[in-house]
């Protein structure tokens, strides 16, 4: 587990605390502690099952809720008749974009936010898409510098680590994974972010 994601996730505990009192804050740690478990299980493993991984994202969006005042709706869609019980990926390689989802694009936002994974598969490869409807990258950025002269920084490294993630899982394993963003256009207005994953397709052993 990022050591990034402990600490925001422990600060998240304090607020609860203090914000919505004993309950939600217990709440809150058994989520995390969960999520722990299924961490420490998925270290001793280079693949999982891509069914495992959207259930450890579901606990994750389900810890930000606890936190937020507005819950983000999350939802996935499966293309081609995909079953995730069927095909393996590598361990956390969805959190850290959702995370970055939720900090830089929904946090800030005043309606509902929302995110939708869309997984779609080719003869070679699992293409995942996470799809938000927060304020978009130009408007991410902008409050980042307005924050960052305020000297109210909070610094994510949710791409960074992912991209030094990818970067290692193609070198060890001669794939050729990839990543980036593009921000979703409504009559030229941006209303939202998409992060594509692209992983090689790996058929689980039964």
């Amino acid at each position: 587990m990022n050591p990034h994601f402990i600490y925001n996730t422990l600060n998240g505990i304090q607020s609860v605390l203090m914000l919505k009192g004993e309950e939600a804050a217990n709440q809150y740690v058994g989520i995390f502690s969960r999520m722990l478990r299924k961490t420490l299980d998925m270290s001793s493993s280079d693949n999982m099952t891509l069914a495992e991984e959207i259930d450890y994202i579901q606990g994750y969006i389900a810890l930000q809720n606890i936190r937020l005042e507005q819950p983000i709706n999350f939802s996935v869609t499966f293309g081609n008749g995909l079953d995730p019980e069927h095909f393996l990926i590598a361990p956390m390689l969805l959190q850290p974009i959702v995370e970055n989802a939720i900090i830089h694009g929904l946090i800030h936002q005043k309606e509902d936010g929302w995110i939708e994974l869309k997984i779609a598969l080719t003869k070679d490869s699992l293409i995942l898409k996470v799809e938000d409807n927060g304020m978009g990258r130009k408007a991410a950025s902008r409050l980042k510098n307005a924050n960052a002269l305020g000297k109210n920084i909070h610094k994510s490294h949710a791409t960074k680590i992912l991209k030094e993630r990818i970067d290692v899982l193609n070198y060890i394993y001669k794939t050729k994974s990839v990543f980036y963003l593009e921000d979703i256009l409504e009559n030229g207005t941006i209303c939202g972010t998409i992060a594509v994953l692209v992983v090689p397709r790996i058929i689980a052993k039964k």
